[in-house]
């Protein structure tokens, strides 16, 4: 019996002592840092010894884009560190003060959370995997520029319609995420998930909406046609940039515009099937309903695609308006196709459709 309680002991002993050190490797990742959201440019920190990790630099914070930082033990997502896992929100770091680090096997899992800083400055972080903690030493404070301070944002919710996504002034292009059930005015809205990313938006108008033309969605995946919109997280504003990681997807978004032309940016997970869809007959919606009069695409090169829609209705119920576009992607394409309704023509270089006069 003494030997069964003293095997016991140690089982109990063995379970409750630290695993971490095990990890070679940790990386600091967020849009606090330089590395932004995307795990393959997650930046190293120093090992010092086995289990301890330091790194020093430049942290932005909370104030600009709700800038956030976690720890990864590799170049992907899984598993990661962070403050939280069973509750959603973010911890706001005091200089010098140790906090509890918790290690997360799978994806956010709802609980979207990671460390902030009060102040954009120099840091020293130090994470001691041993025991499970961190501590982050402010140094110097860095002066923000004027254009830092900008909130795209602000505006978006509720009756405000302003239009968070990117822009130049007096440019043609708006180029921002058309969320929910496609009726906000200004295509962005909070809530509801995502359904790609459309290029002609207002801001700030009243009445039904109009726009949202042209979208793109990148995917992994089974196609899935009836639906493919996703979940969101670590989304960030800025001036002249959005930030946007797709839950179901696992896809990093980075957008950008000027005055005439959308930049899409999008990090997939390494050894998947990526796609990226184009559907020209979608767009926002309201009572003042937008109606699609026709469109076209034409697959040019496994690099180039253009096309157009064509649309009337919205609010001001106005007549029919076409959208012309053209893209370019960097990488070429190993799979073609077109699609209307939910069936898929594979090869297929150029689809037409129309509905009403």
């Amino acid at each position: 019996m003494k030997n069964l309680s003293f095997f016991i002991l140690v089982f109990f002993l063995s379970f409750l002592s630290p695993a971490f050190a095990a990890y070679d490797n940790l990386y600091l990742v967020g849009n606090a840092t330089e590395a932004g959201w995307d795990p393959d440019a997650a930046i190293p920190m120093e090992k010092q010894e086995p289990g301890i990790f330091t790194w020093t630099g430049t942290l932005s914070d909370y104030s600009i884009d709700e800038g956030r930082f976690k720890f990864l033990v590799s170049n992907k997502w899984e598993p990661s560190i962070t403050c939280r896992i069973d509750i959603a929100g973010h911890l706001l770091v005091e200089s010098g003060k140790e906090y509890d680090l918790y290690e997360r096997a799978t994806a956010n899992d709802g609980f979207d959370n990671a460390f902030q800083v009060p102040v954009t400055g120099v840091y020293t972080i130090r994470v001691d995997l041993n025991t499970m903690k961190m501590v982050c030493t402010g140094g110097d404070v860095i002066a923000r520029e004027n254009w830092e301070y900008v909130r795209p944002e602000i505006g978006a919710d509720g009756e405000g319609h302003v239009f968070p996504g990117v822009c130049v002034p007096f440019g043609m292009v708006k180029l921002g995420a058309d969320c929910g059930d496609r009726t906000n005015n200004s295509g962005w809205g909070r809530g509801g998930n995502i359904q790609g990313f459309s290029h002609l938006h207002v801001s700030g108008t009243g009445g039904g909406p109009k726009y949202g033309n042209i979208l793109f969605q990148p995917m992994t995946g089974d196609l899935n046609l009836s639906d493919y919109s996703s979940a969101r997280s670590n989304e960030r504003f800025g001036l002249g940039l959005y930030e946007v990681s797709l839950s179901k997807y696992n896809v990093g978004v980075r957008l950008t515009a000027s005055a005439k032309a959308g930049f899409h940016e999008y990090t997939f997970p390494e050894g998947t099937d990526s796609k990226i869809i184009i559907d020209l007959g979608s767009f926002l919606q309201s009572h003042e309903k937008q109606m699609l009069v026709g469109s076209e695409v034409k697959i040019v090169s496994d690099t180039e695609v253009e096309g157009y829609s064509r649309v009337r209705g919205g609010w001001n119920e106005g007549g029919a308006y076409t959208v012309y576009f053209y893209a370019q992607f960097d990488t070429p394409a190993t799979e073609v196709g077109t699609w209307k309704g939910n069936k898929v023509y594979s090869g297929k270089l150029s689809q037409t459709d129309a509905f009403c006069a």
